[in-house]
């Protein structure tokens, strides 16, 4: 816990934080807008959407980062340019994460988990929830349902874990995030 670091002072509200995958930078949503910093110090601040943006995830290259604008996902390439509307029609769609592979992107839609191709085709659901989180190996998905587990339900939703394909599914606890470590050992 030693060693903590302010990396924005911009009075703006600043969420979602996602590191890139070589560590360098950081994307952030800044007022519902994406943009990036260095990781080291938060200085070369740059603004990557105009927005109302939210959630964004790199791909596993770098290259680009997915994000939820206006109730659909997007992507845009890691220097602002490209920004392309995946889905599109009447439903809510939020929370994207890219599959380690780049393949496909994790996503929630309507409060059900669904995948779908990186170029927005074969849109899949798998299984009610929200916020979901691909394992690092691309095997598992951890996402959260409501916690209806009675008298132990004390406001914390439950931590599920799926098979990649939607099979299998199962509780493992409770929490409000998931979030994988980077071993990312699948619980059975």
């Amino acid at each position: 816990g030693s060693g903590v670091i302010r990396l924005t002072s911009d009075p703006s509200d600043d969420r979602d934080p996602a590191w890139s995958p070589d560590g360098s930078t950081i994307a952030f949503s800044r007022d519902g807008t994406i943009q990036l910093m260095d990781a080291a110090d938060g200085s070369n601040v740059r603004k990557l959407t105009d927005g109302p943006d939210f959630h964004p995830t790199w791909a596993p290259d770098g290259s680009k980062l997915v994000f939820a604008r206006a109730y659909h996902i997007y992507v845009v390439n890691a220097n602002g340019t490209g920004v392309t509307q995946l889905t599109n029609g009447p439903d809510s769609d939020d929370t994207p994460a890219w599959s380690p592979d780049g393949t496909r992107i994790v996503f929630q839609r309507n409060a059900v988990i669904s995948v779908m191709n990186a170029d927005g085709t074969g849109v899949t659901p798998l299984a009610p929830g929200k916020t979901p989180a691909w394992s690092p190996d691309g095997t598992a998905i951890g996402y959260i349902t409501p916690d209806v587990s009675g008298p132990h339900n004390d406001g914390t939703d439950g931590l599920m874990v799926m098979n990649a394909d939607g099979s299998n599914p199962r509780r493992i606890g409770r929490g409000l995030t998931p979030v994988w470590s980077p071993v990312g050992t699948v619980p059975p």
